[in-house]
């Protein structure tokens, strides 16, 4: 079985119909199905609401839309990690790659999990892409490849 950490670049596009989606609803239904496990730093619900506020705002969203979608991510076959458990992984992979503390948890996640990291976040993935945390991650646009 393979584990894989998500993002929620990726989480997002399970509910909301964006480009990649149909990429994104594979890992679920692989997730659904018991075929992989998926793993998230418990910061990525915080994540996800922001994504999902700012959809409303800017009118993408009704409200009662965003709380079905959340209602849906909450409901989804996710295990949650805590963050706090992986931040000094999370500081030290943020100093050698340079990425960001939020991207270096999810990193900290995979690495802890011996999982892979899948986002959409193409910037992120070109970033790894030059370190020796290479094969911790997976761009969603490349996932169907992984089924």
């Amino acid at each position: 079985m393979i584990t894989w950490v998500v993002d929620a670049s990726v989480a997002v596009k399970w509910f909301v119909p964006e480009l990649l989606s149909d990429q994104a609803g594979l890992l679920l239904e692989a997730g659904s199905a018991g075929h992989s496990a998926l793993i998230a730093p418990d910061l990525v619900v915080a994540e996800f609401g922001s994504v999902l506020s700012k959809k409303m705002r800017a009118g993408e969203l009704t409200s009662r839309e965003a709380r079905e979608v959340l209602d849906g991510f909450l409901a989804a076959p996710v295990e949650f990690v805590s963050s706090a458990g992986l931040a000094h992984a999370g500081l030290e992979i943020a100093a050698v790659v340079h990425c960001t503390f939020y991207d270096a948890l999810y990193l900290a996640t995979a690495q802890a999990v011996r999982g892979r990291l899948v986002t959409a976040d193409e910037g992120l993935a070109r970033l790894i892409s030059r370190t020796p945390l290479h094969a911790l991650l997976v761009s969603l646009r490349s996932l169907a490849r992984e089924f």
